[in-house]
């Protein structure tokens, strides 16, 4: 069974069945604290994690507060991990951005969204932009082999309601597909079902709008073609 079972009605949403008050001054940074522990050698006791709802200013009178996640490396103190503010944003590895719902920093900053195969390669991942509805940007993996980090980026779009469609891709050696998932051997592919135009407007007075072509960086063999 439990060592222990607390049994109370929640009178309010700022009371709770067990309240953790930390009794130092006024000041950023205090607050209850839960530490999560056990025998890490023998009979010998130590903690590993802990959770805190600590002060988020040093305001006499203020009391918005943050929750902070902590964990401690071998050999290491206990550290703050991931803050949830006061606002509601979260920041792992830092403290939240007021600009950012999530930051992440790191000395590998990464974000997965699964699904997950084998060897930890990423099969159709989708990052929701604004909002979550009418586009998405997709880290998709090229194959499940172990140790196989090729992949390609790729934007959907709907329009007017419609679902979601690819257009625009960017494979793994850098080349770029529009209207088309195989750009091949070409750096930039162009694909239309109906007219293909490519547009190049300037907006400087008196300057014209031109387009290089260049062979192998050799500008001897510079083609411009004034637009």
């Amino acid at each position: 069974s439990d060592a222990l079972t607390i049994f109370e009605a929640v009178s309010s949403t700022s009371r709770g069945n067990l309240t953790l008050y930390d009794s130092t001054a006024v000041a950023a940074g205090v607050g209850g604290q839960v530490v999560f522990g056990g025998k890490y050698s023998g009979s010998t006791y130590t903690e590993w994690a802990g959770i805190q709802g600590a002060k988020d200013n040093a305001t006499d009178g203020n009391y918005g507060g943050q929750l902070e996640f902590r964990t401690r490396a071998h050999g290491g103190a206990l550290s703050t991990k991931m803050t949830l503010d006061s606002s509601g944003k979260v920041g792992i590895g830092t403290t939240p951005n007021t600009n950012l719902d999530l930051h992440i920093d790191g000395s590998n900053d990464r974000l997965g969204i699964g699904p997950f195969s084998a060897g930890f390669s990423i099969t159709n991942t989708h990052i929701p932009y604004v909002g979550g509805s009418g586009a998405t940007i997709g880290g998709n993996a090229t194959g499940t082999t172990i140790g196989n980090w090729g992949g390609y980026v790729a934007f959907f779009a709907g329009n007017n309601g419609t679902s979601e469609t690819e257009r625009m891709r960017i494979d793994a050696s850098g080349k770029v597909g529009i209207g088309t998932t195989t750009p091949g051997n070409y750096r930039l592919y162009l694909d239309s079902t109906g007219i293909l135009g490519l547009a190049i407007d300037s907006n400087v007075p008196g300057s014209a709008a031109y387009l290089d072509l260049i062979n192998n960086g050799d500008r001897s063999e510079e083609h411009t073609s004034e637009l």
